[in-house]
Parts: structure tokens; sequence; C-alpha cells
């Protein structure tokens, strides 16, 4: 941990004083946001995933970190999606594992559409049905609101 934190301040620290202010802080902190740590970021996933320590993450060390099921218990829907992700798209050159290129890819893919792409995974895993429409709940156009009833006792005030 102190190695990892060392090297990742050291990224950070872009003035070489030893000292982070606000944004080197910021960098520290949240390297995934600066491109100039995305190599920090690679580095860190592959040490985190790569259980083996051959410089690749095989589909079950990238499995493993996702899902810690019973010996012998077959995988959930969703794990047995994510190892067909991890096949078809996360693994670029196919030969089941990713290198630091491909976990480079995984962690920061080159779309200009952040939001869109976000908007898109939601939708995916939110649209039980798979028609790609989400019902909205329909509200009035204007709320009806019960009037409030005046006292006599108010009203004859008036009259006097």
């Amino acid at each position: 941990l102190l190695l990892r934190s060392r090297r990742r301040f050291q990224a950070a620290d872009e003035d070489g004083d030893g000292r982070l202010r606000e944004p080197e802080l910021d960098a520290f902190l949240h390297p995934e946001d600066f491109p100039q740590l995305q190599e920090i970021v690679v580095q860190e996933t592959m040490e985190d995933l790569d259980r083996d320590g051959d410089g690749f993450v095989q589909v079950d060390e990238y499995i493993a970190d996702l899902y810690q099921g019973s010996p012998g218990s077959p995988e959930p829907p969703e794990i047995l999606r994510e190892r067909e992700q991890f096949l078809r798209q996360r693994d670029r050159d196919g030969d089941g594992r990713l290198g630091p290129a491909e976990v480079q890819l995984w962690l920061s893919p080159p779309s200009p559409d952040w939001a869109g792409v976000e908007a898109e995974h939601l939708i995916h895993h939110a649209d039980l049905d798979k028609v790609r429409i989400q019902k909205i709940p329909k509200f009035p156009k204007k709320p009806k609101f019960p009037k409030k009833s005046r006292s006599k006792s108010r009203k004859q005030r008036r009259k006097r």
C-alpha cells in the first residue's frame, strides 16, 4: 500500500516539489479523472486483478473480483453475462486475457459521449424486459389540491 501511494504521489506531484497542491491532490485522490495518471490507474488495476502475477488479467481473475460463489454452485446470470462480455468486448485480441492496453481501453474507452455511454449502460441493466423503453409514471398537468374550507366565523368577521 505504501509503494502504491508513493508511486501515485510522485505521478501527481507535477512540479516535483514533494507537496501536493489542490489540483495535484485531486489527481492523487482521483487519478482516473486525470489523463496524465491513466498509466498509474492501469498499473493499479492490473496489480489488483492479476492474482497469478503473469502480467495479464485472465477471465477467471476478472470474475473473481466481481463474484465469490460457493465451489460447485452455478454462476448467476449476471456473472455469466460479465464472462461473455469479457470475452466478446474486453479481450480485444481474443487470447482469453487482458493485457495493459486492453485494461486501458476497458477503464477509459475512447468515446466522446461519456454521458451516452453511461446512459446506455444504465438502460441495459434497468431494462428488464429488454424493449429499451422505460415507463415513466404519468403525472397530471396541473395538480389538484383540495380547496380549503373557511369557517363561518371568519366569514362573519368580514361582514362586520
